[in-house]
């Protein structure tokens, strides 16, 4: 008989989990809700804003790349 994969689950991760559930059972205790209690932290920037003159270089430098679909002359996309 095969045994459950314990990957991932060391003791860290359990303190963790226990530390979380009695946060959790103290904020329920003092009236708030774990929405309340939850912080959500910031990312930085994914995207680069940039003007509409700097934009249109990208583009013409990815068109002057080349195409980025290779065709293989089998069949068509």
């Amino acid at each position: 008989m095969s045994e459950r994969s314990t990957r991932g689950k060391g003791k860290k991760s359990s303190v963790a989990a226990l530390e979380g559930l009695k946060a959790a059972r103290e904020n329920a205790t003092k009236g708030v809700s774990a929405l309340d209690a939850f912080e959500l932290e910031e990312d930085e920037d994914v995207f680069e804003t940039v003007d509409e003159a700097t934009y249109a270089d990208v583009v013409e430098k990815r068109r002057a790349a080349g195409d980025f679909v290779v065709d293989d002359g089998k069949c068509a996309y």
